[in-house]
């Protein structure tokens, strides 16, 4: 280490001891226990930089959930825990959210099945995902999270699973922006059935995303909205194979040459340009022969007539999310 490396350390550790003197002063005796055993591992030069204009309450709050948090991840080092509160604070200070909610989210990263590794290149996404999407740190967690895992993009490999992570919170950001719906929104459809539909069926992520959007425009959102997904799938997938004929003689195509789902834009334009000009009662029965049932339709019709909306949802999308390929 070099000279001025120790001049500097020392300054701090200097620095750090003078404020704990001053905060100790109004701690009671346990807040002062907590003090001394975040100086034995070197983690108090930033959190009293901190909170010295937010108030003791404030670092205690932080402390106490951080304690709670690390607990959960087993046997950490001093050095990890040490990183973690670096990161925790050095966030709160960079976006709107506080130490705490930052210490806490590590607590529900941890229940999510991350480790602190994971953990740590985590928050950062979750906080601007939290700040972006105006939810607080632990519905913004489960949101992400529970994605992640629904989707199947939750990988061994850490900076893999990261970047999925980083894909979807992308990707409902932009949704957002281009439809009416909210990220929430989107997260609570992926959490129900439409997260599992389109890993089940390998579907596009990026073309899911334009449908559920297609959904939220035409008043669909939430979880009904990936729960309403998840039935279109599976009736367009069903009635396609078991009427056959009738989506042949109508020149609806649900499937490709490579056997799997299309686009829904080009699957939702077949309908429009085979229902062109029909009366409602004779769509009706069209859908009937396709297999639809009045109720059924009702998971169908929403975006019968949206395949140009989404069509330009999707291109605007992709010009964005470039990075983003078929998940």
């Amino acid at each position: 280490m070099s000279t001025l490396a120790k001049l500097v350390i020392e300054i701090e550790a200097t620095k750090a001891m003078t404020n704990l003197r001053s905060l100790e002063k109004t701690l009671d005796s346990s807040s002062k226990n907590m003090l001394k055993m975040g100086a034995k591992i070197g983690l108090l030069t930033a959190p009293l930089a901190l909170f010295a204009k937010r108030g003791v309450q404030s670092f205690v709050e932080f402390d106490g959930a951080m304690t709670k948090s690390t607990a959960i991840m087993g046997d950490l080092s001093d050095t990890m825990v040490g990183k973690l509160r670096e990161q925790a604070l050095m966030l709160s200070n960079e976006l709107p959210i506080s130490a705490k909610g930052m210490a806490e989210s590590y607590y529900y990263l941890a229940s999510a099945g991350m480790n602190a590794t994971e953990s740590m290149q985590a928050l950062p996404i979750v906080a601007k995902f939290a700040t972006a999407g105006n939810v607080d740190m632990a519905l913004a967690t489960e949101l992400l999270a529970s994605s992640q895992t629904a989707l199947g993009l939750r990988v061994d490999d850490t900076a893999k699973s990261m970047e999925n992570l980083l894909w979807i919170s992308d990707l409902f950001a932009r949704g957002n922006q281009l439809s009416m719906t909210s990220m929430q929104q989107l997260g609570e459809a992926m959490q129900r059935d439409a997260g599992a539909t389109i890993k089940m069926f390998g579907l596009d992520l990026v073309d899911s995303t334009v449908a559920l959007m297609a959904f939220a425009d035409a008043g669909v959102r939430g979880a009904m909205g990936g729960n309403t997904f998840g039935r279109m799938v599976r009736l367009l997938s069903a009635s396609a194979v078991k009427n056959k004929e009738a989506f042949e003689d109508m020149n609806i195509h649900v499937f490709g040459d490579d056997k799997k789902i299309r686009s829904f834009v080009d699957i939702y334009k077949d309908f429009e340009v085979a229902f062109a000009g029909m009366a409602p009662e004779i769509k009706i029965a069209k859908l009937e022969l396709l297999g639809f049932s009045t109720l059924a339709s009702k998971s169908i019709l929403p975006l019968i007539g949206m395949s140009d909306a989404m069509a330009k949802n999707k291109e605007k999308m992709l010009d964005v999310l470039v990075q983003l390929t078929k998940l």
